[in-house]
């Protein structure tokens, strides 16, 4: 993903209040403690991170399977508003989580992508990668594309 449409490091202290549409970061965000790390305007794609807390740990020592699925819900529908410019937000019809891997308290990185976009629907995919790069849950959704609310 790193191409000249992407933008760079230097914009990661400005994504931290406020995403690259000009749109306050929603609370969810920062629950998350999610961060755009690149993302490309022709396409949608994003690369984000998430550093997982340990209060978001389950009994068996891995993040939650609620959060890691509200991460890659997040990873997944950014790409929709990025690629309209803010003007569309995606609205999840279906997300299907595959876990490969559990997801362990710490930083972990999602990549999602638009596979195609209409008027009215867009089928998307995201996938979750530790800080090794290994992968451990990748997502299909297909949500309603319609505008965003202020």
């Amino acid at each position: 993903m790193a191409d000249q449409s992407f933008w760079g490091a230097e914009m990661i202290e400005a994504l931290k209040q406020e995403d690259m549409l000009g749109f306050k970061r929603p609370p969810c965000s920062e629950t998350l403690n999610s961060l755009v790390l690149e993302a490309n305007k022709d396409t949608g794609a994003v690369r984000m991170q998430f550093d997982a807390p340990q209060n978001f740990v389950s009994p068996r020592g891995t993040i939650q399977g609620g959060f890691v699925a509200a991460m890659i819900d997040e990873a997944i529908g950014i790409p929709v508003l990025i690629k309209s410019g803010g003007e569309y937000a995606p609205l999840t019809l279906d997300l299907s989580l595959t876990y490969i891997k559990p997801v362990l308290p710490g930083r972990v990185y999602g990549e999602g992508q638009i596979i195609r976009m209409g008027r009215s629907v867009a089928f998307l995919e995201a996938q979750l990668y530790d800080k090794s790069g290994a992968l451990l849950v990748k997502a299909t959704s297909t949500a309603k594309v319609g505008p965003t609310v202020e």
